[in-house]
């Protein structure tokens, strides 16, 4: 007997755990993604991953490379939206995966565009709720936002289009599980295949 009161209560623990509310912030911008969770009353950031300490002393130890007055300068690669279109594709995947499990309390996109011109800026413009008006039906037919801010904002700096997107979603830590497993090994092929080509067009 006391055999299965100790099964029974690791079952009941476990029940417990699974029905935990998880919440998921999710923030991209042309600085990069961050993804942070919370698991009841814990939060804790899930991308990037914080540096550990002896990978920071390591990097203090090194020294800068010294520059080449002679070689040209290296500009950075410029990022634009159809860059990461797989990404955006998986993304709009996961969340269908989710719909009836997920609850989205908000949901932020934000385009900026601009132009050399009034003629750019107009193209560019229409770019901007091009991809709005492909986006967010998506996410309408995916889960259910309770609120949402959606803009095509002009820059007069911006020479192409730059993207914020953030949304807080709200579900159990059961469902949470299952879909990690699932897309957790989608995206790193993905992430692989992006890699190997910008390794290829670099």
């Amino acid at each position: 007997m006391t055999a299965l009161w100790v099964i029974a209560l690791i079952l009941l623990v476990l029940i417990l755990l699974m029905l935990l509310p998880v919440g998921l912030q999710v923030h991209y911008d042309d600085a990069g993604a961050t993804v942070k969770a919370q698991i009841g009353w814990i939060r804790f950031s899930v991308f990037p991953k914080p540096p550990k300490q002896n990978q920071q002393k390591k990097r203090k130890k090194k020294k800068p490379p010294q520059p080449d007055p002679q070689a040209p300068e290296k500009k950075p690669p410029t990022r634009g939206i159809r860059d990461f279109q797989p990404f955006i594709r998986l993304a709009v995947d996961f969340l269908g995966a989710l719909r009836q499990k997920v609850v989205v309390r908000s949901l932020t996109l934000h385009i900026w565009y601009g132009g050399k011109d009034a003629a750019e800026a107009a193209i560019h413009y229409g770019q901007a709720w091009a991809v709005i008006g492909a986006v967010m039906p998506l996410l309408d037919a995916s889960v259910r936002i309770q609120a949402r801010d959606v803009q095509a904002i002009y820059l007069e700096e911006a020479n192409t289009l730059s993207l914020l997107f953030q949304a807080v979603l709200r579900l159990r830590l059961g469902q949470c599980l299952a879909l990690a497993m699932k897309y957790g090994l989608r995206a790193l092929a993905v992430a692989v295949e992006w890699k190997r080509r910008k390794e290829k067009t670099a």
